[in-house]
């Protein structure tokens, strides 16, 4: 599997016979290797003998105890676009692959991916669940923004928040100032809450519905993908939350329906934890309220006393 660099290929699953010391070390995208080439290319690969040209330079064994003579390698590809890893069978017989081989391995790359991507996301619902009873909204909604672009691989991700005609940016993972305020109306994000529904920009830096262009060319932001932050549907969204991907990323995550759930099912979470800080600022209003009461009905009763007891001394 590509790492979160996306630089380095790391194994993560590992199966066959006679596999004593499988050399499962990190290979570099560079690296002079067909795994390397298959993630590079993004092309599935079969090559029936190892030994021939010019394979037998890039072949890297796996088992240095064992001698493999073919091989059939095929990229992770997600929905969005983005290169997950590669998954590769080998064989010690020449030859050992077809074509109808590669299709089925195809097919079952496609299992992998999506197995890949329910696991992250439970994960990040799980972690997010634990964040809303143990931490502040503010260290919630970080984290929330991180797990957006770990999952539909953005270079950036911000959430903000509707007060009065304004959307304010409560959170954000860069580029974004603390603080900075947009227009409800005619902006990107606005949209998106005024429609309650997902809105996507293919390059920001000249769509102007976007306030912060030179933010966007200076991060080099080109498609962005904006969601309604609610709880619920049918409830009236209290902001947006917004993911960018850059100029360089070939991922089309605001074209791919997964990413636009993904994201709706996180913009949900970041509402309910907003609420919960709202709820629990109230709690703590009505707490305060009663202990501000309770102390003037002592205060009342101390003076009570003392006056009952000055009457009886007169």
């Amino acid at each position: 599997l590509l790492d979160r660099d996306g630089k380095t290929l790391v194994t993560r699953a590992v199966a066959g016979e006679h596999l004593n010391h499988p050399q499962v070390e990190a290979l570099s995208l560079d690296s002079n290797s067909i795994m390397a080439w298959v993630a590079r290319s993004r092309q599935a690969i079969l090559i029936p003998d190892l030994q021939a040209k010019p394979w037998s330079s890039l072949y890297y064994p796996l088992d240095t105890g064992l001698e493999m003579r073919s091989e059939l390698a095929v990229p992770l590809i997600n929905a969005s676009g983005r290169l997950e890893g590669v998954l590769n069978l080998e064989s010690p017989e020449v030859g050992a692959f077809r074509e109808e081989d590669r299709y089925m391995l195809q097919s079952l790359a496609t299992y992998a991916v999506i197995a890949i991507q329910e696991v992250r996301l439970l994960d990040a619902l799980l972690e997010i669940a634990r964040l809303l009873l143990s931490q502040s909204c503010q260290e919630t909604l970080a984290y929330i923004t991180r797990a957006a672009c770990e999952l539909l691989n953005a270079a950036d991700a911000a959430i903000w928040l509707v007060e009065k005609e304004e959307l304010v940016l409560r959170v954000a993972s860069g580029g974004h100032p603390h603080g900075d305020c947009i227009p409800l109306r005619g902006s990107l994000a606005g949209q998106a809450v005024l429609e309650r529904a997902p809105v996507i920009a293919q390059d920001v830096r000249q769509d102007p519905r976007f306030h912060r262009q030179d933010l966007a060319r200076r991060h080099h932001w080109a498609r962005a993908l904006i969601v309604p932050v609610a709880v619920g549907e049918g409830n009236a969204p209290i902001g947006a939350f917004s993911v960018y991907s850059t100029e360089d990323d070939p991922g089309r995550f605001a074209e791919s329906d997964w990413d636009k759930k993904v994201l709706t099912c996180l913009a949900h979470y970041a509402a309910l934890a907003v609420q919960n800080e709202q709820h629990q600022q109230a709690l703590r209003a009505a707490q305060e309220q009663r202990s501000i009461a309770e102390m003037f009905a002592a205060v009342g009763d101390i003076a009570s006393n003392l006056l009952h007891q000055l009457n009886n001394k007169v």
